[in-house]
């Protein structure tokens, strides 16, 4: 493997990256627990707003390209797979974001059902297809996740693929800026 290096410029760059992009108190308080629509919101809010911020920092210094314009979720998402977001954290953040908009248009709403669950395991499955995190975790859950039933399984299960999900986002984010702001 080749030794890669950068700019003070590319380093400031990705420092900043890094610095916006860190993990917010917000999540510290999602677990378990957590209810469905607290974990829903806070996850699609924070996928959100790292794409958003791997945007800027990738094209304007980090910059907000999106400031003072009327974009929704799904064109911001929708602009970051047009510039080289993979397809399937395209599809992961947009299915997410639909969940999300059932809760916005209905609150009393139950916006997952086991049916959602397993397109949503599935979105975050793909989007790494050599390596099946959620699988990998599972054996380790089983036995606990197998005691739950309703309600607390779904949110149980629900918090091992949102963070799961959230965490494959920022490592492919996180790898694409390393690669841009350093060179062999």
């Amino acid at each position: 493997m080749n030794a890669r290096y950068g700019s003070s410029v590319e380093y400031e760059r990705f420092a900043a990256f890094l610095k916006e992009s860190k993990r917010p108190k917000a999540l510290d308080d999602i677990n378990f627990s957590s209810p469905v629509l607290v974990q829903v919101i806070t996850y699609h809010l924070y996928n959100e707003y790292l794409i958003e911020n791997w945007i800027n920092h990738k094209f304007a210094k980090g910059i907000s390209i999106f400031s003072g314009a009327n974009f929704t979720t799904k064109s911001k998402i929708t602009f970051a797979k047009n510039i080289g977001l993979p397809e399937e954290i395209f599809k992961a953040v947009t299915l997410l974001n639909s969940i999300r908009n059932k809760l916005a248009h209905d609150i009393n709403v139950e916006p997952i059902d086991d049916g959602t669950l397993q397109k949503l395991i599935k979105a975050m499955d793909n989007i790494d297809l050599d390596k099946n995190t959620y699988a990998s975790l599972y054996p380790y859950q089983k036995e606990k996740i197998e005691n739950l039933s309703g309600d607390a399984k779904m949110r149980y299960i629900l918090h091992m693929v949102l963070s799961t999900m959230s965490l494959k986002i920022w490592n492919y984010l996180f790898n694409d800026m390393f690669m841009i702001t350093t060179h062999e």
